[in-house]
């Protein structure tokens, strides 16, 4: 049974002790997601307790645990920890691409929350597939894996990216050609 939804604003508070003062220090709550979602199936999506602060002051939650599913584009999600679950909110966009891990908007709260998926949890579209792969060892390589997507069988430091996109050659022939015709366009606009 879902608890809830809490507000974005309210905390959870938590006290520390240091040079033997108590200090509070509040920890975001999970966002305020309620999109309507018709039954439409809902992926709950277990994320850490602690949320990153990133530009802009957008939150960053990072998944903890598999998902039922990969998730991508479209995929109606409910974050889950400690401090409760939310209601459905939508992935709706990659908004940074690492080595290791996805980053995605999700839609349907009162401002932009995002979401890090490891890489083998997520379903990217052809692009975003292609991009990743192709320039794989250019891409930041923190945060590090998940520990549970480390395979020790396949070296993490080589050149190519240790993921399978499970695009057929043709597929990534096109896509290549399609994201090659993008990156050109950028180009010649400058």
């Amino acid at each position: 049974m879902k608890t809830q939804p809490r507000s974005s604003k309210s905390v959870r508070a938590t006290r520390r002790k240091r040079n033997d003062k108590t200090h509070v220090t509040t920890t975001p709550s999970l966002p305020t997601l309620s999109l309507p979602h018709n039954d439409e199936t809902v992926v709950v999506v277990k994320v850490l307790d602690e949320p990153k602060a990133r530009t802009g002051g957008i939150l960053e939650w990072m998944v903890d645990e598999p998902p039922a599913r990969r998730l991508g584009r479209g995929q109606l999600i409910s974050l889950k920890n400690t401090s409760g679950e939310t209601g459905p909110g939508l992935l709706t966009a990659v908004t940074d691409l690492h080595r290791h891990w996805i980053t995605w908007t999700i839609s349907g709260g009162p401002t932009q929350y995002r979401l890090s998926i490891p890489v083998p949890w997520t379903a990217m579209t052809g692009v975003e597939a292609v991009a990743h792969t192709k320039h794989y060892h250019l891409l930041p390589d923190l945060p590090p894996p998940h520990s549970l997507t480390i395979n020790p069988n396949h070296p993490l430091e080589g050149l190519s990216s240790p993921y399978d996109t499970s695009l057929s050659r043709e597929e990534t022939e096109n896509l290549e050609s399609r994201l090659q015709s993008i990156t050109q366009k950028c180009w010649e606009w400058r």
